[in-house]
């Protein structure tokens, strides 16, 4: 705690996050965890401050592809913030590269270049360096939210009612959303719901939507935002396992400020809590125009008990597809483990690669990423050290997660 106690206290108005993580080595996850424990330490007001400056701080760092790679830890390189907050970047192209330069102090633009082998537009949305179209995959077309949710007044608290027919299948997509973020923040439009938030470290994002089509009842009085406490609900709520004939409810009343969900079956009992100020940098997260020259169709609950095994050799994982195989590998310091897929196998249900891909991701973002549970396939989607997309097409839309790789040493 002493860094803590030296650099984290306030300063002249304002927390000197930028200064403790350097001499932390950006070690994010352990600086959170500390700064967790000294938030703790003081008025419930004051905590609440640290949270929401630091994650404003975090937000103005940007997206981790505009991270670069430092340190080492078994032979991995782990990419860790050294921009600024609230600075813009500017894309400069070199040779058939276009890379995205932080604007910090002392980092070479031909550190930059060789770490960050992607192009990013304006507002730091990550692409990959540009190819042509018989060299890489697109991304899959989705139908984009209807214009009614994407103009969601982001000022206006919403005012809506909606139900979901099995209380069960929504408590386990309601644990999805709360894998990343410990508060949630709904767009609530007429034509349904959506949320794309990052966890605090930037490294993963969750993106949701659900249409309205997909709810048994939909009623939007005043289209807005929700925002709520994810675990303290998670807790009161969807702790255990509901009656096979349950329904839930939710109610959400903008005017008072109230979150109230609703379960039904021989009987009925409503929680209702109190809604949080919305935080600007959690909704304003820009969608990720990737590019991927590798898309696997799998059986998700193989994947997940693969996944589930290779995690007791290795604390990450190496994703690769080749025109034939996709192959999840471990190699720890104790062994190494591989599992394979060949293209026709039971549980590779689709196998389209245009360009032999590998990247590492982290255990503690996979495991959380592919829920059987929640739907029976899990399409992954990925390219050479670029980020790796999982889509799981549940009955109440696709869920889709997004997590950083770890950029291994030659």
């Amino acid at each position: 705690m002493q860094i803590l106690t030296l650099n984290i206290l306030e300063k002249n108005g304002a927390f000197q996050f930028k200064e403790a993580l350097e001499k932390m080595g950006w070690d994010t996850e352990k600086f959170e965890e500390e700064l967790e424990i000294y938030a703790k330490s003081q008025t419930p007001k004051m905590a609440e401050r640290i949270r929401k400056e630091y994650n404003r701080f975090m937000s103005g760092c940007g997206w981790p592809l505009e991270l670069v790679a430092v340190g080492e830890c078994d032979g991995i390189r782990i990419r860790v913030p050294k921009v600024k907050p609230k600075k813009k970047l500017e894309i400069e192209a070199k040779s058939d590269v276009v890379v995205v330069e932080p604007q910090v102090e002392n980092i070479e633009k031909a550190e930059v270049a060789a770490e960050q082998k992607i192009e990013n537009p304006p507002e730091t949305v990550p692409e990959t360096s540009p190819v042509s179209e018989t060299e890489k995959i697109s991304e899959t077309p989705k139908e984009e939210p209807k214009a009614e949710t994407a103009k969601t007044d982001t000022k206006t608290s919403a005012t809506a009612y909606f139900t979901f027919s099995d209380a069960n299948l929504f408590k386990k997509l309601y644990e999805s959303m709360c894998v990343l973020v410990s508060e949630i923040t709904w767009k609530v439009g007429k034509d349904g719901i959506s949320m794309r938030q990052m966890d605090p470290s930037r490294v993963a994002m969750i993106d949701l939507t659900i249409e309205k089509e997909n709810c048994t009842e939909f009623n939007v009085t005043t289209p807005g935002l929700v925002s709520f406490d994810a675990e303290t609900i998670k807790k009161a709520v969807f702790a255990k396992p509901f009656k096979k004939d349950t329904s839930i409810g939710v109610k959400i009343d903008g005017v008072i400020g109230r979150i109230t969900f609703i379960l039904k079956d021989s009987g009925t009992r409503e929680r209702s809590f109190a809604t949080l100020e919305a935080n600007m940098d959690d909704i304003n997260v820009p969608a990720p125009k990737i590019s991927f020259n590798a898309r696997c169709k799998v059986i998700s609950k193989q994947v997940a008990a693969d996944i589930k095994e290779l995690e007791k050799i290795s604390d990450h994982m190496t994703i690769i597809a080749t025109a034939e195989t996709l192959k999840l590998q471990a190699n720890g310091d104790c062994g190494n483990g591989e599992n394979k897929y060949q293209r026709g196998d039971e549980n590779l249900l689709d196998l389209e690669v245009k360009e032999e891909s590998r990247a590492v991701f982290s255990f503690s973002y996979l495991k959380d990423f592919i829920r059987p549970t929640l739907c029976e396939v899990a399409m992954l989607e990925f390219a050479t050290d670029m980020p790796l997309k999982v889509t799981l097409p549940t009955k109440f839309g696709d869920l889709k997660f997004y997590v950083a790789p770890r950029i291994q040493e030659d």
